[in-house]
């Protein structure tokens, strides 16, 4: 019983959060590749 109470009141306060990050997102920067098909087939990326 302590648990599902414990877990009971976790969920509130997250539920209490989720309001204040709301249209706030994580974004990774955006990465740039310079590649070319002659380099690939050149060099190519070894595991």
């Amino acid at each position: 019983m302590h648990r599902i109470r414990l877990l009971t009141r976790i969920i509130r306060l997250l539920l209490t959060l989720i309001p204040a990050e709301h249209g706030y997102k994580l974004k990774e920067e955006s990465a740039s590749y310079d590649v070319s098909l002659t380099d690939l087939l050149d060099n190519p990326p070894m595991p």
